[in-house]
């Protein structure tokens, strides 16, 4: 799958990483858009498929900005196993465009379900450097 294609029915969050100079450095995430409900994601089942709105995003495509080489994001879903989207996805200096794929399966709720993830960045060691926790709505269509 090309990264056209996946824009042709993505929503595009940005990750951006920066970082503070001094004795010790320091990194922070932010993540646009960011508001609760601005990343909704629509679930179509295979036969209803020709209903589909066009303009209704199926999947993410997570880019990020500003990784140092050695670095990774590491996006986590905080309910590991809810077949909404893939439990984990890995971002890097030399990888710094994933996106989801589309959604596995039709939400629970009428009004759609959260799909609540971590987006943590990684040191060479593994370690934690920053964190943020937004949230993908997924919502049936049609």
């Amino acid at each position: 799958m090309s990264v056209t294609a996946d824009v042709e029915q993505a929503t595009v969050v940005h990750i951006a990483v920066s970082g503070t100079h001094g004795k010790k450095k320091a990194y922070e995430i932010a993540v646009f858009p960011q508001r609760v409900n601005d990343v909704t994601l629509f679930f179509t089942p295979e036969g209803k498929r020709a209903k589909q709105c066009a303009e209704k995003p199926r999947q993410v495509l997570w880019v990020a900005h500003g990784i140092e080489e050695g670095q990774k994001i590491r996006i986590t879903a905080k309910n590991p196993g809810s077949g909404l989207l893939s439990d984990q996805y890995e971002l890097t200096a030399r990888n710094p465009v994933v996106p989801s794929g589309p959604v596995m399966r039709a939400p629970a709720q009428v009004h759609g379900d959260a799909w609540p993830y971590s987006v943590k960045l990684l040191g060479i060691s593994n370690e934690q450097l920053a964190f943020v926790d937004p949230d993908v709505i997924i919502k049936n269509d049609p």
